[in-house]
């Protein structure tokens, strides 16, 4: 679990959608695959509702990405 915190450093609800999908990225170092799955487990363990909405969404996101490249 302490990898999942640090690479979510950073990300925040207030912040953009944008901003929190590049922090995200940044710290997962472009891997896609591991920053929807870093998300995704993040909306498992999230109580609050927005963070779990904006986190679900960016995974489904970074998902989708890697579905449509079929790659990393």
């Amino acid at each position: 679990m302490a990898i999942a915190i640090n690479l979510l450093r950073g990300w925040s609800k207030e912040d953009s959608q944008k901003n929190r999908r590049q922090v995200v990225l940044k710290h997962c170092h472009g891997n896609k695959l591991l920053a929807g799955h870093t998300l995704l487990n993040f909306h498992y363990r999230s109580r609050d509702t927005e963070i779990r909405q904006k986190a679900r969404a960016d995974a489904l996101y970074f998902f989708n990405l890697c579905k449509r490249n079929g790659s990393k």
